[in-house]
């Protein structure tokens, strides 16, 4: 899997359809919290997150912290809240699903919320629904990478990540990842 790199960093998950944007999410926060980061995670009211599936992967539910929220405003109460968590500078991940949610104009949003994440040293992870071909949240992601799941094959799958952009300057280590077939995919 992906290195999380230095705090403060912006990292975009980037990809459409079933291309495993839930699962590299997952595997980072998995990673955060064997590094004894506290975690938490943004959705819309009706957001794709399966505990059962998060458990089975080795996330510690009860060390997540989990808020569901309206997108009558579209993505803007997502980040409000996380910029709230960003502030409290308890957190040394977020994970924020923006699948299906526009995100607003203008890169004022972003440069507010890498400046808190810098500020905390929290690593921040932006989950889209763009195309790998298609252009990033903008010039404020640090790392942009895009996750594929091979398909299941006895009862086992992999993830594989390309990085699409690293701005670290430095070497990014990816290693493919296996680990059971989440329900609803055996077959």
């Amino acid at each position: 899997m992906a290195e999380l790199a230095i705090p403060g960093r912006l990292i975009e998950i980037s990809g459409r359809g079933a291309n495993a944007r839930l699962s590299t999410a997952t595997s980072l926060l998995r990673q955060a919290q064997v590094e004894g980061e506290t975690s938490a995670w943004i959705q819309a009211e009706q957001g794709a997150l399966y505990p059962p599936d998060l458990a089975a992967a080795g996330i510690d539910l009860e060390a997540l912290v989990v808020l569901h929220l309206p997108t009558d405003q579209g993505a803007r109460d997502l980040l409000r809240a996380t910029e709230w968590l960003l502030r409290s500078g308890a957190y040394g991940v977020i994970v924020v699903d923006l699948s299906g949610i526009r995100a607003p104009r203008g890169q004022a949003w972003c440069a507010r919320l890498v400046a808190l994440a810098r500020e905390h040293k929290v690593r921040l992870i932006l989950i889209t629904d763009t195309q790998a071909h298609q252009s990033s949240l903008g010039p404020l992601v640090g790392l942009r990478i895009a996750g594929h799941r091979s398909p299941p094959l006895a009862g086992q799958c992999s993830l594989n990540v390309h990085v699409l952009r690293n701005k670290s300057g430095g070497p990014l280590r990816v290693l493919p990842e296996s680990w059971r077939t989440p329900v609803g995919l055996e077959g």
